[in-house]
């Protein structure tokens, strides 16, 4: 990810991620980052810094990561070969659930851990999860505050 790009509408979708870009955009019109506005305000923010209230920067922060997650889980899945993914779609969504926590597991619990792939498909996977997780950690040097 290299940007969070903010837009103030509600969406179905809390964020969308553009692999092409590595642009995330956070759609801040959405119930809960509105409540968390109501509680930079009343702890006094001005209407100019809401933005800056913590709680409100983390929640945005953490949005946009689960969806670089979700996204990298699936590409994860979708370069393994055909019998090693699941043809049930409730499968799949599971499956792609579970790998998305792994990636967050491994790139903020465990950043230094390197396993050594023994198949083609499963060095595929593991160089994926790299980048995923270097992209995951350069998470928050930018953030697009023109579309704030």
């Amino acid at each position: 990810m290299r940007e969070i790009a903010r837009k103030d509408e509600d969406a179905e979708i809390e964020a969308h991620f553009d692999p092409e870009t590595g642009v995330v955009t956070v759609y801040e019109g959405r119930r809960k980052f509105k409540v968390l506005e109501r509680a930079a305000r009343r702890a006094g923010l001005s209407k100019a810094r809401l933005r800056d209230y913590l709680p409100y920067r983390m929640f945005e922060v953490e949005v946009a990561a689960n969806t670089v997650y979700c996204w990298a889980a699936e590409e994860i899945l979708a370069r393994r070969p055909a019998e090693e993914r699941p043809a049930d779609p409730v499968e799949y969504a599971a499956r792609v659930q579970r790998e998305a926590q792994a990636l967050r597991y491994r790139a903020n619990e465990k950043p230094c851990a390197r396993s050594s792939p023994t198949r083609s498909s499963t060095a595929a996977s593991a160089s994926t999860r790299g980048r995923a997780a270097a992209a995951l950690r350069r998470r928050c040097s930018t953030i697009d505050r023109a579309s704030a």
